[in-house]
């Protein structure tokens, strides 16, 4: 059973309209869509600014409630790797391979939503790309896994095992304790254009 949640705002299909309408009007010669973006540009900045501001004081679901709301694609994924994508609208991946070594979950407009409680990595360096344009991502890893993170999200919010970080540009690695001494270990890179990262 599917459940639809109203908290987040539809960025991808707001910014589909609005470049549709500017092309529309250009093909109309209502007005230039290169005057548009030439003088217009710093609307951008703005409008991505006023969102990451006030996404901030909408309520949000504890991470474990907001692993139960799906709409999109389901995968279970069970194999040594996988390649997952998706144009429009999420993707939720629960990964429980036995000796998981690679893979990439990659969505334009949507969410990536990955389970990796139940994930068994094989022995040596193994990596997982998760990536979205307009959207968000969420991680809930296993207790024990040995895992370095490394996110970066070009406006938006960055929270990783409760380190932060907001605005535009921003990066954040992180390294479980017990990263450096495991015989097998998880490098999880997660890449926004505009929204958030989440991994706990």
């Amino acid at each position: 059973m599917h459940h639809h949640s109203n908290r987040h705002t539809p960025v991808g299909g707001i910014i589909l309209i609005i470049l549709g309408l500017l092309f529309l009007f250009n093909n109309l010669d209502i007005m230039s869509i290169h005057d548009v973006i030439r003088d217009f540009w710093p609307v951008i900045l703005i409008l991505i600014g006023i969102y990451v501001i006030f996404k901030n004081y909408r309520r949000t679901a504890p991470d474990d409630e907001e692993m139960k709301i799906k709409t999109g694609l389901d995968i279970t994924a069970d194999k040594e790797d996988i390649d997952e994508s998706n144009v429009f609208g999420d993707i939720n991946v629960n990964i429980k391979s036995e000796n998981f070594q690679k893979g990439t979950v990659r969505t334009v407009f949507g969410k990536v939503m990955a389970d990796l409680t139940d994930i068994n990595i094989a022995d040596g360096e193994n990596h997982l790309y998760l990536n979205t344009v307009f959207g968000e991502i969420r991680v809930k890893t296993a207790k024990n896994l040995a895992v370095k993170v490394i996110a970066t999200n070009l406006g938006g919010d960055i929270n990783v095992f409760g380190e932060r970080r907001d605005g535009l540009n921003q990066r954040l690695v992180y390294q479980s304790d017990n990263y450096a001494q495991a015989k097998a270990k998880l490098i999880l890179y997660c890449n926004v254009t505009f929204g958030e990262i989440h991994v706990w």
